[in-house]
């Protein structure tokens, strides 16, 4: 199915034997869909225009992820086997906030039916021992436990390509690879994580590939390997996809090769 061709009030019945959670789910991802009216394709153009505007507005890139036609449509079947990334599902409510009309009241996140819906199937899959897959164990250390992305910290705008400055040094297309450096050296892994975690989960394909590539050129190899793994754990089969050929086409084979095993491992299934 066509996730860009899939129009919300077209919906196919639900499974009959889908879970309970399952079911629940799909069904809020489709009220909320509904309610912000137009193809999936559209609804993720405007979730790209609420990021750049939020990005305008705030001076640095939002803590949430533009979710896709494709991730939606498959939300939309109820067939979830992991427990999606909150930073995707959330700026749906973000939307419908910003194009709710005068006397509409949208519920706050923390009581929307759609969040109540996600935290059932997250204790769903718990029980089933499905909830993340399994989780890569990033930079070792007393902090590592902490690994969110801290405030403040946060991705800066795609550079294209690598350049050598005047004096020799080198500028990578993912600068935040050498503020993970810095963090690594001052011991502060937490910040570390935190920033490997979100460009390995939720930024984009492209913007994983820079961060790979650049994490190598500055010689953070257990970084680059880190988001390899988380990336490997993405929801998103065709994020993953993507993220394998931009680092087959950018002579990055062996990192693609090690990103595809990490996939084939999360499900459960060895790599030769």
């Amino acid at each position: 199915m066509n996730g860009g061709q899939f129009k919300p009030g077209s919906y196919a019945e639900l499974d009959a034997g889908l879970k309970p959670a399952n079911r629940r789910f799909a069904t809020e991802v489709r009220n909320i869909l509904r309610s912000l009216g137009g193809s999936l394709a559209q609804i993720e153009r405007r979730l790209h225009e609420l990021f750049d505007n939020a990005r305008d507005i705030e001076g640095a890139r939002p803590q949430w992820a533009v979710c896709s036609a494709s991730t939606m449509s498959r939300w939309i079947g109820g067939r979830v086997k992991v427990q999606p990334n909150e930073a995707l599902l959330r700026p749906l409510h973000l939307l419908a906030e910003a194009q709710a009309g005068d006397g509409v009241v949208v519920p706050s996140w923390d009581s929307h039916p759609l969040h109540i819906a996600w935290k059932e199937l997250g204790v769903a899959l718990d029980k089933g021992g499905k909830r993340r897959g399994r989780r890569p164990r990033v930079l070792r250390g007393p902090a590592s436990q902490a690994a969110e992305l801290p405030v403040g910290v946060v991705p800066v705008p795609l550079r294209e390509g690598d350049r050598h400055n005047a004096d020799g040094s080198f500028d990578v297309a993912w600068p935040e690879a050498k503020l993970i450096v810095g963090y690594i050296d001052a011991g502060d892994l937490a910040r570390a994580n935190g920033l490997i975690r979100h460009v390995g989960s939720v930024a984009s394909p492209r913007e994983a590939v820079a961060a790979v590539k650049s994490c190598r050129i500055v010689g953070s190899e257990d970084a680059a390997e880190a988001i390899l793994a988380y990336a490997a754990n993405r929801e998103d089969v065709l994020d993953v996809v993507e993220i394998a050929y931009g680092l087959l086409v950018s002579e990055g084979g062996p990192d693609a090769s090690m990103l595809l095993k990490g996939v084939l491992a999360a499900a459960g299934r060895c790599a030769s």
